[in-house]
């Protein structure tokens, strides 16, 4: 990483050294990295094989404020609403990418505290794409018009019945330490049946789960069993505890992206069992129309500092059921 580097520019000001040093900088600014090559490439020249530093990394960096740890929420592209915190990231769609995918939860898989929805943003909009890992994470989870990291549905005679991609936002709250938005979804198909949903989410810092807070608007009062999804891609393993309502999958992506863990907690005393259907993995909970009802999602990542296996994974939602308030 190289640090301290102003952003690429012709010349900033007079070009005097003032001017260049009260430019605004990036880290790793790909300008940075001429220098460094030049130098290491003159080392190696000259025998030297290894170099140690006089300090520890880092002690030579200006404070960036963007690298501050911090819950955040944004729309982006004109269609998604994205959200992260110091773990781990997420997106939903809206509808006009409504031919590609459905309601499904989006996850960006990140190993830094810092944010980084801005910058892969800027990244894509450079045509640079955030699929590849550079060091920060990436976007690797493809769901398609499945329900990825806790989308919802209607399970009814053996298949779920999921909206289409949300119709309208509103961003409620973008602190430091917790994040809030709603989602509106208008657009269903369920047999017999005539559905809004009003959804809200919410997410703090120091956590891998975010919680929903859902309710199902219809013209008649009535129970029903939704089904709340994590899409798998043919090697998960399933960690099912209907005692404690919780789904667990820790899942192998590919050799340069690790495994990845996903999970729903509902209220174990509306848990209704669990079920597969088409590459999702299935929690299934007793619900009411028109009477709001929560659960979490959430996912982590083998190459965060968190979680280095599918036991790491499982014992942290073990230990977050007893946690969580519905």
């Amino acid at each position: 990483s190289v640090s301290n580097t102003c952003i690429g520019c012709l010349c900033p000001g007079k070009g005097t050294k003032e001017d260049y040093k009260n430019r605004k900088w990036e880290l790793n600014d790909y300008h940075a990295f001429g220098p460094v090559v030049l130098a290491y490439a003159q080392a190696a020249k000259m025998g030297i094989t290894a170099v140690k530093p006089l300090h520890k990394l880092g002690y030579y960096v200006q404070f960036d404020s963007t690298l501050i740890p911090k819950t955040y929420v944004r729309h982006a592209r004109g269609v998604d609403v994205a959200w992260e915190n110091d773990r781990i990231a997420f997106r939903i769609y809206g509808p006009s990418v409504r031919d590609k995918v459905r309601s499904g939860v989006d996850v960006w898989a990140k190993s830094v505290d810092y944010p980084i929805l801005d910058k892969w943003y800027k990244l894509n909009e450079e045509g640079k794409d955030y699929h590849v890992e550079r060091g920060e994470g990436c976007d690797f989870y493809h769901m398609g018009k499945l329900l990825g990291c806790g989308g919802l549905s209607i399970w009814m005679d053996g298949n779920p019945y999921a909206s289409e991609t949300y119709d309208s936002f509103n961003i409620t709250k973008n602190e430091t330490k917790k994040i809030e938005f709603e989602l509106e979804y208008n657009t269903w198909n369920v047999p017999g049946l005539k559905i809004e949903e009003h959804k809200k989410v919410e997410m703090g810092m120091g956590t891998n789960l975010f919680k929903v807070t859902s309710t199902l608007k219809s013209e008649k009062n009535q129970e029903l069993v939704v089904a709340i999804g994590l899409t798998t891609y043919g090697k998960q393993e399933i960690l099912q505890d209907k005692k404690h309502g919780s789904l667990a999958v820790w899942e192998k992506m590919d050799t340069i992206n690790g495994s990845l863990g996903t999970a729903v907690l509902v209220n174990p005393k509306d848990c209704a069992g669990f079920a597969s259907h088409d590459g999702d993995e299935f929690i299934l909970m007793k619900v009411k129309t028109n009477v709001p009802f929560s659960y979490y999602a959430g996912a982590g990542w083998e190459k965060s500092k968190y979680f280095k296996s599918k036991v790491d994974w499982n014992n942290y939602i073990k230990s977050e059921t007893k946690k969580v308030k519905f």
